[in-house]
């Protein structure tokens, strides 16, 4: 339920504000706190029983579910909303949702029973790793798209010849 009621209380600002990185963004950084939370606790956790400071642990993956639920959906709208044409908005729906698939690839790699008794600290850390390679990826996607809505006019006074914008049509940021 607090992945749902997060989904719908960002999405529903993003909508209404009609801007999305700072959003992701935010999801992106609480999501980062429950990472940290997680490979924190890791260096607690009692090897014969595998507990160790519990609270902290299922801190940690209630924020991940919550910096997941608002990042993901987001994400998705905000790709759409500025594809342009079927064809782009086909192929780059089939990367995105199918690039989040990869992090079943990558789990399936770093969380190895056999080489860790208890705690997965080298899950933990890759969680981090590619949480942090989120934000520097949507910061470029930001930058990218702030880059191309600098409009024709402030283009020309840099120098640079007219790309044939589209009549106008802004990138949603």
């Amino acid at each position: 339920m607090s992945g749902l009621f997060f989904c719908l209380l960002f999405g529903f600002a993003s909508d209404l504000t009609r801007i999305r990185y700072p959003y992701v963004l935010l999801g992106s950084a609480i999501t980062l706190v429950g990472w940290t939370l997680e490979l924190a606790a890791v260096k607690h956790i009692d090897v014969s029983t595998g507990l160790g400071w519990p609270h902290q642990r299922y801190a940690g993956i209630f924020l991940l579910l919550i910096g997941f639920s608002i990042e993901l959906p987001i994400l998705i709208v905000w790709a759409g909303s500025n594809l342009k044409g079927r064809k782009e908005r086909v192929v780059g729906f089939a990367t995105l949702i199918g690039g989040s698939q990869l992090g079943n690839l990558v789990s399936a790699n770093v969380f190895i029973a056999r080489q860790e008794k208890c705690g997965f600290k080298t899950g933990m850390a890759t969680g981090v790793g590619v949480g942090c390679l989120g934000v520097l990826a949507v910061s470029v996607f930001f930058g990218g798209l702030w880059w191309e809505n600098r409009g024709p006019e402030k283009r020309e006074s840099d120098g640079e010849e007219d790309s044939g914008d589209e009549g106008g049509v802004r990138n949603v940021l």
